[in-house]
């Protein structure tokens, strides 16, 4: 599996987690602290979270 196709898998899996657990993207940038972009990205496969994101808290 390419790249990308594995970041768009993991993409759709955060968006199902995410609508599963009834979050929309801004509840998740206020829960969080990630830009609404960034979430938009991550949910696209577009991008991995960055070292910052990743770090807790």
């Amino acid at each position: 599996m390419a790249r990308s196709e594995t970041w768009a898998q993991l993409g759709a899996e955060l968006r199902s987690v995410r609508t599963l657990a009834g979050l929309s993207q801004r509840d998740v940038v206020r829960l969080t602290g990630i830009s609404q972009s960034s979430v938009s990205r991550l949910e696209r496969g577009d991008a991995l979270p960055s070292r910052a994101e990743r770090s807790p808290g």
